[in-house]
């Protein structure tokens, strides 16, 4: 059999694509590695809950200092635990794993429907998406639920070639954890165990096997802890009402449009703005977004609860939650909405398209639009992208230009984001085993000073002096509780009693106040030390019982 015209060509790039793929694969793989954590969320609730989870328990602690450290699952963070042990080394390994099970699963599936070398094009493309690149990398959890997905969708495919339990239980271990990773995977979990249970509805024994494996499931990798603790204290499934409000869309259809006008405007990058800081592309964009929505009576709707038109913003600087998908993701958003409209309907670039676009419309409908959206977005651009490629890949035919400059299109958007990025560069490499503090807390520099002050606090040999942690909601709190040479103790809402508690003759005690008001009465028992850059952040010794003595009388 003959190879056709397109296939010889599309084999002509092969070697250039498995190449690059591999130098792609092994420089993502070492930033997984060796990089620490650098991310808001992580740093204040995802993973730093772990830590003082480890000191108080997960119910009943005092410890807490934000609601999210207790209202969102947490089953892809416990992942990340062993890693913190390690001092935080390899902690994005987790990440960079889903990444590479969602890999693997376009590559099994493209080699099934249009060989292996399309397969290699399709994987490729992934690195050409920014804000993929840079989950995979870091420590968040939506790329959890993309692989969770991912792996479901595999399973069911083999499954409908030759059904067999051990399938039926990968089907409900996947919707399980997607379930226990966001909240968010809750709705698509139940829709696809739904759609799981319709396929099996012919076969009451497989359909038995799968419920069963779904239940235990959910049980052991699905949060229900928290889903159900969360229902005790705050009266919700998901956490607090007025939290939940704040970050949905409260405008209905009115607002999904025009979130989803926001979505697709916002991700248009034609490269212009790569390096370029001072770049005004984002500013067009936010432009052309304003008048589209006010010329469709769009105008402030949609948003979250303390945003509005006024406050648009498209950021574009190369950090986990401020990034875009690069010019493959802008062009193949665009492109995914021509494929729907020109069909033909049932084909391989209708079918990812619909489906890509449909989960961008979901994600539109359902929470309320904010700068740092795009790591919500995965699965649409993911799916938009492949289906690009591929159409591509038919489209150049016997002609070896179209295929050369989307390759080079691919090629531009992986090499060029990671070289100009704010924490993704080369250099980061580097300075994660030469600078590795400052590299850890470059989002925030001011806390720096603060950890290398209490730090410094157990430098003295054979001292492991206690710190107590009052700490308010946004506060970076795992960097200190990461600290080895002292013992840091959460304690937001610590009373004088309590420092009545904590005086001792032997060992020196401090309290660390930070982005926290401090009580008054607090201030008999403590002697300043510091006052840091960090907003409302103060370091102090707690009294000894000695010095708090009354004087002698006459």
């Amino acid at each position: 059999m003959t190879a056709s015209a397109s296939e010889l060509h599309r084999s002509a790039f092969t070697p250039v694509v498995v190449c690059a793929f591999a130098f792609l694969f092994l420089y993502w793989g070492l930033y997984a590695l060796l990089v620490p954590v650098t991310v808001w969320d992580s740093q204040t609730y995802n993973l730093a809950r772990l830590l003082i989870a480890r000191q108080g328990g997960l119910f009943g602690n005092d410890g807490w200092n934000s609601d999210r450290q207790v209202m969102f699952p947490w089953s892809f963070d416990a992942v990340h635990y062993p890693f913190l042990a390690l001092g935080g080394w390899g902690v994005a390994l987790p990440s960079f794993a889903c990444f590479v099970g969602i890999a693997w699963v376009i590559f099994r599936l493209a080699c099934e429907v249009r060989g292996t070398r399309t397969a290699w094009w399709c994987v490729l493309t992934l690195f050409s998406l920014p804000t993929l690149m840079y989950q995979a990398s870091s420590t968040k959890n939506d790329l959890a639920v993309v692989f969770a997905l991912a792996c479901w969708l595999y399973a069911f495919w083999l499954w409908r070639r030759e059904p067999s339990r051990a399938l039926l239980g990968w089907m409900a271990l996947a919707l399980g954890f997607a379930a226990g990773a966001k909240s968010s995977g809750v709705p698509l979990a139940l829709l696809l165990g739904a759609f799981s249970a319709w396929h099996l509805r012919g076969s009451k024994r497989a359909l038995l096997e799968f419920s069963g494996a779904l239940l235990v499931a959910a049980f052991l990798c699905g949060s229900v802890e928290i889903y159900a603790n969360n229902k005790r204290v705050y009266g919700q499934w998901f956490g607090p009402a007025e939290t939940i409000n704040e970050n949905r869309n409260r405008d209905g259809l009115r607002g999904a449009a025009a979130n989803l006008v926001r979505y697709v405007v916002a991700n248009q990058n034609m490269g212009i703005d790569v390096g370029l800081p001072a770049s005004t592309f984002p500013a067009k964009l936010e432009h052309i977004a304003r008048t589209v929505l006010q010329a469709t009576a769009l105008k402030d709707v949609g948003y979250r609860a303390d945003l509005d038109d006024a406050k648009l913003s498209f950021l574009k600087r190369g950090t986990e939650a401020a990034s875009d998908y690069g010019p493959v993701g802008g062009l193949a958003i665009l492109a995914a909405i021509l494929f729907l409209f020109l069909g033909p309907i049932h084909s391989l670039r209708w079918r990812l398209a619909s489906l890509g676009l449909g989960s961008l419309v979901l994600t539109s409908a359902t929470v309320g639009w904010m700068p740092w959206n795009a790591r919500f977005l995965l699965l649409p651009f993911i799916l938009c992208s492949v289906a690009l490629t591929i159409q591509i890949l038919d489209w150049s035919g016997a002609r070896r230009l179209p295929a050369a400059v989307w390759l080079a299109v691919l090629l531009f958007s992986a090499l060029a984001y990671p070289w100009y990025s704010y924490n993704k560069r080369p250099k980061d490499l580097w300075d994660s085993l030469a600078h590795r503090p400052r590299l850890a807390m470059k989002e925030r520099t001011n806390m720096k000073e603060v950890v290398d002050a209490v730090e410094q606090l157990g430098r003295p040999a054979h001292s492991h002096p206690t710190v107590f942690l009052c700490a308010g909601t946004d506060s970076w709190t795992l960097p200190l509780l990461q600290l080895r040479s002292v013992r840091c103790v959460p304690a937001p809402g610590i009373s004088p009693e309590d420092l009545g508690t904590a005086r001792s003759e032997k060992d020196a005690r401090y309290l660390l106040v930070l982005n926290h008001g401090l009580d008054p009465a607090l201030l008999p028992q403590l002697e300043w030390i510091q006052t840091f850059a960090e907003p409302d952040t103060f370091l102090y010794r707690i009294r000894s019982a000695t010095t708090l003595r009354e004087p002698p009388g006459p």
